[in-house]
């Protein structure tokens, strides 16, 4: 019987190579289901399954959020499987000892499944329901002006109450070795800016501006470090920090300078002063899939800063972009703002000049 079991499964792969994309996700949805059957004959019927995907930063949100979910439906047993080494990494920072990996094409066979069959049917949870594989749920109302980026996933995702609780990351200290091995790059405490040029949700700014920032902050007597894993012309030393580490990195250098990534919501806990770059808003950004400006993802807006809290500085630039308005033709206004000087102004604005060596200074 498992021959043939095998056998069949077989020929309906090659079946499916030949055959239509109808057949595929037939296939998938099956294939899908077979999983979950699975998950629930090892840890038991009634195990609810969470799907995790997305970006670092929504990926940070589901774990902060999961549990006010799994409390208010009083779920007893769950699962969470990820689809990334990257969601793995993080589930370690929450302690969440409940999170099965697996690949790409297992995680579709599931969306699948969910679309043919439902949520209540398969006891299943979809984290990110937006994600390409899913051809709905695209809902627009959520990029409004009324909402912001936790309430996309406090209303619209989990359907949470007021008055939830954003469970915060545990962070490792920094061992001993790792201070030699930063030491060797320049890190002294207090006295370094750590740079996060990277994003996958906005557009890059050039290396020409980031070396202008890092030559600026030498003459005032602090040292930079970018987090990066490759070095693509920036002219300081690079250290690609496991998230793990990362506040306890930034509490000791003292400065934080990035573009908005998930990586600031990892570490908007930090007690250091940050500085955060968002896309200005533009006439015609498009806002049917993504949207990164302050007033959607401002990590006060989305109270993981505190209204209050004058460590962390946010600003905007149109030398910044979504990553979906990449192409967008700007106006005469805009475009009239997109030059380094224009930018410095902003850090110089941002960041005052009353406060000295307390606070990253840019200003004259």
């Amino acid at each position: 019987m498992m021959a043939m079991d095998q056998g069949f499964v077989k020929g309906l792969k090659s079946y499916i190579r030949e055959k239509t994309p109808f057949a595929e996700s037939m296939y998938k949805a099956w294939k899908g289901g077979q999983i979950l059957r699975r998950i629930r004959a090892r840890y038991g019927e009634d195990t609810h399954v969470f799907l995790m995907r997305g970006a670092t930063g929504d990926t940070y949100l589901q774990l902060a959020l999961i549990e006010n979910y799994i409390r208010e439906r009083h779920i007893a047993s769950y699962k969470i499987i990820a689809d990334s080494a990257r969601c793995r990494e993080l589930g370690s920072l929450f302690q969440e000892k409940d999170l099965i990996a697996m690949n790409g094409y297992k995680v579709e066979s599931i969306e699948k499944a969910y679309m043919l069959m439902g949520s209540r049917k398969l006891n299943l949870t979809i984290l990110f329901p937006w994600t390409y594989t899913l051809y709905f749920n695209r809902c627009r109302l959520r990029m409004t002006e009324r909402f912001h980026f936790m309430d996309t996933y406090q209303y619209y995702v989990l359907n949470l109450k007021e008055g939830m609780r954003i469970r915060r990351p545990r962070f490792r200290e920094l061992p001993q070795e790792r201070l030699v091995e930063l030491g060797t790059k320049g890190l002294r405490k207090g006295k370094t800016v750590i740079i996060a040029p990277e994003a996958n949700s906005v557009t890059q700014l050039e290396s020409a501006l980031w070396n202008k920032i890092i030559e600026g902050l030498a003459q005032k007597g602090y040292t930079a470090i970018v987090n990066v894993e490759q070095n693509e012309g920036l002219s300081a030393p690079d250290y690609f920090c496991a998230y793990a580490e990362s506040v306890p990195l930034l509490e000791y250098a003292g400065y934080f300078i990035g573009l908005r990534s998930g990586f600031c919501d990892i570490v908007s806990s930090a007690k250091c002063r940050k500085v955060v770059i968002y896309p200005a808003k533009t006439a015609r950004t498009d806002y049917s899939e993504h949207r990164t400006e302050i007033e959607f993802c401002g990590l006060k807006r989305m109270h993981l800063v505190e209204e209050d809290d004058d460590t962390l500085t946010e600003i905007d630039t149109p030398l910044v972009r979504n990553i979906t308005d990449a192409r967008q033709e700007l106006s005469g206004e805009e475009r009239a703002g997109m030059t380094v000087d224009g930018l410095l102004r902003r850090f110089r604005a941002g960041t005052g000049h009353e406060l000295d060596n307390d606070r990253m200074l840019l200003s004259d």
